[in-house]
């Protein structure tokens, strides 16, 4: 009984987790891929090429993600 009543708990929790309608790690790829994007168009629009992502691990090539 104890691990169906930890069940329900966290799906009242968290709403959507269980949706299929939904798709809830759209909000964690759009965290990580946003400021890549951010920067990607920056560099761009400056223009210079992409090919090292000074902000990230404290400089690495574009191509290794």
């Amino acid at each position: 009984m104890w691990p169906l009543l930890v069940m329900v708990v966290a799906l009242l929790a968290l709403p959507g987790v269980a949706s299929f309608s939904r798709i809830f790690y759209v909000r964690d790829l759009g965290a990580y891929y946003w400021p890549q994007f951010l920067w990607a168009r920056r560099t761009l629009l400056s223009g210079e090429l992409p090919l090292w992502d000074p902000y990230e691990c404290g400089g690495r090539p574009l191509w290794d993600n």
